[in-house]
């Protein structure tokens, strides 16, 4: 009786040491699979480190980032970005987003460090995804290492689109949980999702957090068509509640975006823009074929998911009477109907939902669809294993998987073949010697694209007219092409580069002390070009932006005009004196001390972009700076002599904390809270499900 006892209480633990075995041998599959996809992808031709958006945009990122958190600061405000703009508050650097302290170590080990942890999220996600469908463990890694390596992620990651890939890493889990939640709401559940919300959202990329939302509603929606109105309206409410949760936790992030916004160049609607680069219907072989020939395909169009995704196609009748089969030919189709250049749907869409116009690229929308087909495949495949052997299931996935491989070594050769301009480091180190005469004040250019790149003040010091900047300031963007009779380009919203090949005269204007002449076809130095800091003892309101920035260009300098109601109105009257020039005696990323020296109270005007959250202190007190002439920041100053401190302080970052923090603290309580009766009751709903 005792030996009997004693082989039953073994017989547990027996059983646990297996699972935990089980449980470690898939982890370290999983660990092993991302490192060796990170290894393929990195080892090609043509790597990551040579994508467009890498080389233009990204670079600059990390460099910015790694150099202020070094020094002890959050990095508000990026001064070197077309004469300035907001660092934190753009969601693409990813500054608040914690895997993004990987960029703490030199690029060439924090990039393929962080593909390789998001390539891990994404195969973990794929098994949890999994799981729900009823797949076997194996075939989910396979439907997992299918979306790390099909097209739509792998070279948008080798066109240099890191953030893009980081975000597009969290959909599977997103999805999977999305679809637990929708079909049996629980407060764990919430929680989770809710975290991956905030991820999503802190990662990079908010476009394709729009186009991840449409794939998981498109399928929501057709898994459930026929479902009860109350268990309709139960899960959608669950779902909107832990999404609305999501981003209450990454407040502190999106609450300066949306401010970002605000103050940006895009249009709210445009349908044109909308348009932008649809999908052509010839480019719907690549769901077949890679798009391996950069002259007849734009590789943002690459749908390419491995050999095996079309035959889902063959497969519908097969699927059709499980729900999930019907969900994933939805987002297929719609999908591609959204993307397909001769429909225009996502104009036709924009009037009534903004949104639409966010990805510019309608082709991103069909994004999952191979994978969709694939996952069709999947689905059909999980009653063979009865009547196919099962090496002959391993060999189509093993075809499925060469194909992959195959299709990243051929397409790294069209995607990552950008380079920087040969002479940028003698032109940006010509600068840098200027700029030593001017310090503290960061030199002020206005080079060319051909010369260096748009962003590449960040890495050498130095301000440039030129930027790279996704939102552009509004201010910056309207009043520069306008006053410059430039139209700006509807395909480039983030581009100013032809604002740098304006007339010496014009760049005079606009400070630039470094720069090429298009006369005499040479680079000039002027230190003496428009300086930086004044005092101006003359002011006039003006109604709207572009007016104040008008009429700043037409005058000699001696006037500042301010946005306000009321008739055009002089300063003091009086004795009218000239403006001054004053003297900044510190300059840091954030902020900027100028000192005040004046007989009479006037106008402090710091030649910087205005935003939102610049704040000046006069004496003792805090004041908001006030915009002037168009896009400068002013501040009134009493006569005296004093040190006037600008500094950054966004109230949006502390609005945001203050959400985040309250959110951070129900996710904790739902996750340690113990288990009550409604998600012992939403378990048995799934079960049934």
């Amino acid at each position: 009786m005792s030996r009997a006892r004693s082989a039953a209480d073994l017989r547990p633990d027996r059983g646990r040491d297996v699972g935990a075995g089980r449980g470690a041998l898939r982890a370290i599959t999983i660990v092993g699979t991302a490192i060796a996809i990170t290894l393929w992808i990195f080892s090609r031709t043509g790597t990551p480190f040579a994508g467009f958006d890498w080389i233009e945009l990204m670079e600059f990122h990390k460099h910015y980032y790694r150099e202020q958190l070094l020094a002890g600061h959050v990095p508000l405000w990026n001064p070197y970005v077309g004469f300035g703009r907001p660092f934190l508050a753009d969601i693409e650097t990813a500054t608040l987003y914690p895997p993004n302290l990987l960029f703490l170590l030199p690029d060439f080990w924090a990039l393929p460090l962080c593909i390789a942890l998001h390539t891990g999220l994404i195969l973990s996600g794929a098994i949890f995804f999994g799981r729900e469908l009823k797949l076997a463990w194996g075939t989910s890694l396979l439907a997992g290492a299918t979306f790390a390596l099909g097209a739509s992620l792998s070279g948008r990651l080798q066109g240099g689109q890191v953030q893009v890939f980081c975000t597009l890493a969290f959909l599977l889990w997103w999805w999977a949980l999305a679809w637990r939640l929708w079909r049996a709401p629980a407060w764990r559940v919430a929680g989770a999702f809710a975290a991956v919300t905030a991820g999503c959202v802190l990662s990079g990329s908010p476009p394709f957090i729009w186009a991840m939302g449409w794939t998981v509603a498109v399928w929501l929606l057709a898994w459930s068509a026929g479902q009860p109105w109350r268990s309709f309206l139960r899960g959608a409410g669950a779902l909107g509640a832990a999404g609305a949760w999501g981003l209450a936790l990454a407040a502190v992030q999106f609450v300066p975006f949306l401010e970002l916004l605000g103050q940006g160049n895009r249009a709210r609607v445009n349908p044109a823009f909308a348009n932008l680069s649809a999908l052509p219907v010839r480019d719907l072989v690549s769901l077949v074929w890679p798009t391996t020939n950069a002259r007849e395909f734009f590789w943002e169009m690459n749908l390419f998911a491995g050999v095996a995704a079309p035959l889902g196609l063959l497969f519908v009748p097969q699927v059709w009477r499980d729900r999930a089969g019907r969900a994933f030919f939805a987002v297929a189709i719609v999908g591609i109907l959204l993307a397909l250049e001769p429909l225009g749907i996502a104009g036709r869409l924009a009037p009534w939902l903004p949104g639409m116009g966010a990805l510019r690229t309608p082709s991103r929308y069909a994004f999952a669809a191979g994978w969709s087909l694939f996952l069709m495949l999947l689905l059909a495949w999980r009653g063979w294993t009865a009547i196919i052997p099962r090496w002959r299931l391993m060999l189509v996935g093993l075809i499925q998987l060469g194909s992959l491989l195959w299709a990243v070594e051929a397409q790294a050769r069209q995607y990552a073949t950008w380079s920087r301009w040969a002479d940028e480091d003698a032109i940006a180190g010509r600068a840098a010697e200027f700029a030593e005469s001017l310090a503290p004040v960061p030199l002020r250019v206005g080079l060319k694209l051909d010369m260096v790149r748009a962003n590449s003040g960040v890495l050498h010091g130095f301000s440039n007219l030129n930027a790279f900047a996704n939102p552009g300031l509004a201010r910056m963007w309207e009043a520069g092409h306008r006053l410059a009779g430039l139209s700006p380009r509807l395909d480039s919203p983030s581009l100013t580069l032809e604002l740098a090949g304006q007339s010496r005269t014009a760049l005079r204007k606009w400070g630039v002390q470094f720069g090429w002449d298009r006369e005499q076809e040479r680079f000039f130095f002027d230190p003496a070009a428009s300086p930086r800091a004044r005092a101006v003892y003359r002011m006039k309101l003006v109604s709207e932006a572009s007016a104040a920035a008008q009429q700043w260009w037409d005058d000699a300098g001696d006037v500042v005009f301010l946005e306000g109601a009321g008739p055009v109105a002089d300063g003091e009257a009086g004795t009218v004196l000239g403006a001054r020039v004053l003297s900044i005696t510190s300059y840091e990323s954030d902020s900027v001390e100028v000192r005040w020296d004046s007989a009479r109270a006037g106008w402090l005007v710091l030649a910087e972009p205005w935003y939102p959250g610049w704040q000046a202190r006069v004496g003792e007190t805090w004041v908001d700076t006030q915009p002037a002439n168009g896009w400068m920041r002013a501040v009134a100053v009493p006569a005296g002599s004093q040190t006037v401190r600008f500094e950054f302080r966004p109230r949006s970052l502390r609005l945001g904390g203050i959400i985040s923090g309250i959110a951070l603290a129900g996710l904790i309580g739902a996750l340690v809270w113990p288990r009550k009766k409604t998600d012992r009751d939403a378990t048995r709903r799934l079960a049934s499900v």
